[in-house]
């Protein structure tokens, strides 16, 4: 506690640079989803639960389940990547791509 009080002096007097904001391990592990599905063209929805474990961003399966399922049902309703048919996620069509740029 001391120490964190004595590094947040130096902060504020100037002798220490600020730290930035902590990125986001869910944002990390959308772009990686976002990555790996452009590569892939289409994954199963257990496959990228079973990339999220691979990639130590949780522990095991079931909690991996519990995080990425609204993970992906936020990244399809932002149109960030898309459902076929026979349920597995591929990105976004050549249009929603272009939507996408325009918005950001």
């Amino acid at each position: 506690m001391i120490n964190e009080f004595m590094e947040l002096e130096e902060r504020f007097l100037g002798k220490l640079p600020s730290p930035g904001p902590a990125p986001s391990p869910l944002l990390a592990l959308a772009d990686l989803f976002m990555r790996k599905l452009n590569e892939a063209s289409q994954m199963s929805r257990q496959e990228l639960v079973d990339l999220a474990v691979a990639e130590g961003f949780f522990p095991d399966a079931e909690h991996a389940s519990q995080g990425v399922h609204p993970m992906l049902v936020n990244m399809l309703r932002s149109e960030l990547i898309r459902e076929l048919p026979d349920g597995t996620l591929a990105p976004p069509t050549l249009s929603q791509a272009i939507k996408l740029r325009r918005v950001a």
